[in-house]
C-alpha cells in the first residue's frame, strides 16, 4: 500500500521539531506503507480488544496471515500484561483515548492523536498522577522515552482533556514507552510546569514549521532515517558528501538547493553499487586495524556488538530443550519462491506467485553517459 504524507503529525514530531523543513519537503512525495507499520495496526487493535477483554479479541483477521497475526498477537499480549498491572490499582483509565492536540502543532483546525493507554491515579497529599504508555511495534530502531515529543503532544493533550472535566491539575506525569520487540519499557517524569514549558517549546517550532520563513534543515540518522522525502533532500546529500569530499560539496550541490533533481538522483543510482560496497569494506577495515592497535578519531572499540554463535550447537540443544521447548528453535517460515525453484527448477511454481517489480538496475552505455556529459 501507498500512503502520501502530508501533515504535521504528532508522530513525526521528533523529526519536524528539530527540522523545521522536513514537512514541506515531504509535501508530494511518496512511500510504501511497510509490513511493520501494518503490524503495528493490527496489534493495536488486539491491544485494545485484551483490554477491553472483548470475546473476539484473538480471533484471526481476515486477510491477514499466520506470521503476522501471531507477530501482532504477541506483542498486543505483553503490552497488554503491562498495561493491566495499572487498572489494579484503583485508578481510572482508557485505551486508545483520542486527545485535541492542535493548540501545540500549531493547526488552525483540530488535530487528534491516540494515546494507547491513559491511567489516572489520585494519592494523598501528593495529587493526581497520570500515566501515558505507548507501544511501538518496530523491531529496527529502539525506541526512547526521553525527549520524545510525540509523547509529550500526547500528554498535554491529555492535560487539556483533564482541566477541560474539572479535574485539578495533575501534579506528575509518567511518560512510558513499551516496546516488545526489544523487550524495552522506559518511563520519564514530568512535573507539571516542566510540561507546560516543553509544549512551548514544540509550538515555537510548530510555528516555523507552517510559517513562510526560512526554515531549518537538521541531516542527522535519528531525524531522517523515516522522512519520506530522504531520497531528493539536499542538506543529507550534502552531509554524506562532505564526509569524503569536505566543504566541495558546495560546488556540487550548492546551498540554495533543497532537493535534487532527477538527473543528480539518477547519476548517483550509476554508482550506488560502488558506493554502497566501498561504505560496507570501511567499518570490517577499521575494525581490524584497531584490533591491531591502530587509532581513529571518534571511534572506540566496544564489546557485545558482534554476532553471536554457539560453540556446540548439539550441546545447547540438548541443554536448552527441557528449559524453553518449542521456543528453542527460531519460528518455522516458508521458504520463498525463489529457493522453492532453485530446488525443483526455474519456472515450475510460477502459476502459483506474482512477480512484482521493485528492482532498479542501473544502465551504463554509451548513451546514457554522453547524457550526462551533456548535463555537466
Amino acid at each position: 500500500m501507498i500512503v502520501k504524507r502530508m501533515r504535521v503529525r504528532p508522530s513525526g514530531a521528533g523529526r519536524w521539531v528539530k527540522c523545521t523543513a522536513s514537512p514541506a519537503m515531504e509535501l508530494g512525495e511518496w512511500e510504501e506503507q511497510t509490513v511493520f507499520a501494518q503490524d503495528g495496526v493490527l496489534a493495536h487493535t488486539i491491544f485494545e480488544n485484551l483490554m477491553l477483554e472483548q470475546d473476539n479479541a484473538l480471533d484471526l483477521f481476515d486477510n491477514v496471515d499466520e506470521v503476522t497475526q501471531c507477530n501482532a498477537t504477541r506483542m498486543a499480549k505483553l503490552t497488554a500484561e503491562y498495561c493491566k498491572t495499572f487498572t489494579q490499582l484503583d485508578q481510572m483509565w482508557e485505551v486508545e483515548k483520542s486527545v485535541d492536540v492542535s493548540e501545540w502543532t500549531a493547526n488552525p483546525q483540530k488535530q487528534v492523536g491516540k494515546i494507547d493507554f491513559v491511567a489516572i491515579r489520585q494519592e494523598p497529599n501528593i495529587g493526581n498522577i497520570v500515566t501515558i504508555v505507548d507501544m511501538k511495534c518496530g523491531a529496527g530502531v529502539k525506541v526512547s522515552a526521553k525527549e520524545n515529543d510525540q509523547l509529550i503532544l500526547y500528554t498535554l493533550g491529555m492535560r487539556k482533556v483533564l482541566i477541560e472535566l474539572g479535574f485539578p491539575i495533575p501534579r506528575f506525569y509518567n511518560l512510558t514507552i513499551f516496546q516488545p520487540p526489544f523487550d524495552h519499557e522506559e518511563t520519564v517524569v514530568f512535573l507539571d510546569d516542566e510540561l507546560v514549558a516543553e509544549g512551548e517549546r514544540i509550538k515555537k517550532h510548530a510555528v516555523e514549521v507552517r510559517g513562510t520563513g526560512t526554515k531549518t534543515f537538521f541531516p542527522d540518522i535519528s531525524i531522517c532515517r523515516f522522512c519520506a522525502a530522504k531520497p531528493v533532500c539536499a542538506a543529507l546529500a550534502r552531509a554524506c558528501f562532505r564526509a569524503i569530499i569536505g566543504d566541495r560539496v558546495m560546488e556540487l550541490i550548492p546551498a540554495d538547493v533543497e532537493k535534487l533533481d532527477n538527473m543528480t538522483l539518477a547519476r548517483i543510482l550509476q554508482s550506488s553499487d560502488m558506493i554502497i560496497n566501498y561504505v560496507k569494506s570501511v567499518e570490517p577495515h577499521i575494525l581490524s586495524a584497531m584490533k591491531r592497535g591502530q587509532k581513529f578519531v571518534g571511534v572506540s572499540l566496544v564489546n557485545g556488538k558482534g554476532n553471536r554463535k554457539w560453540d556446540d550447537a548439539e550441546g545447547v540443544k540438548e541443554f536448552l530443550e527441557p528449559l524453553l521447548g518449542e521456543a528453542t528453535f527460531a519460528p518455522r517460515k516458508m521458504i520463498s519462491p525463489k529457493q522453492a525453484e532453485d530446488i525443483l527448477g526455474k519456472g515450475k511454481l510460477a502459476s502459483l506467485y506474482t512477480k512484482y517489480p521493485g528492482a532498479l538496475k542501473p544502465v551504463c552505455n554509451a548513451k546514457v553517459q554522453q547524457i550526462f556529459q551533456e548535463f555537466e
